[in-house]
């Protein structure tokens, strides 16, 4: 990674440096479910949307993959998750295997902001591991919707 991206993820965490970085993989080893909480984005989804088997999902800053594992379980959905750290995608590798959903999964190392303008076709996006995604802040009244979608729906 370099000094942009490694700034550019502190800034998405809230940090007020980067040197806690490095230290991220050590620190929420204990941890599956980073950011959104699976249920709640299961509920989320089956209440607002028709999210089911034929549908695909981005998940973006996945973490550990926890989401779209449990999405992909749920309701048989195709999920891709990326995130920039490569310890995170490994387990979420590992997770997918374990839950049985390897087949609908596909997990990538990847710079978030590079991603949501190079991936495309979903129909649901999520981006609930940080707090900013492909540069746009969820906070502000004036994001838009990433290019990753199409007319389904960004959480």
């Amino acid at each position: 990674m370099n000094e942009e991206v490694i700034r550019r993820l502190a800034e998405s965490l809230t940090a007020d440096s980067t040197d806690i970085i490095p230290y991220l993989p050590y620190l929420l080893q204990d941890f599956w479910s980073l950011g959104s909480e699976p249920d709640e984005m299961i509920g989320l989804l089956r209440a607002h949307t028709d999210f089911g088997p034929e549908s695909r999902l981005l998940d973006l800053a996945c973490g550990k993959g926890a989401v779209a594992i449990r999405l992909a379980k749920e309701f048989g959905c195709t999920a891709k998750g990326i995130d920039l750290i490569p310890d995170f995608i490994i387990e979420a590798r590992e997770k997918a295997v374990e839950h049985g959903v390897m087949e609908h999964c596909a997990f990538l190392t990847c710079d978030v902001n590079e991603a949501v303008t190079a991936e495309r076709d979903y129909d649901h996006g999520l981006c609930g591991g940080s707090a900013t995604c492909g540069g746009a802040n969820p906070k502000k009244s004036d994001a838009h919707p990433a290019p990753s979608t199409r007319a389904g729906t960004q959480a």
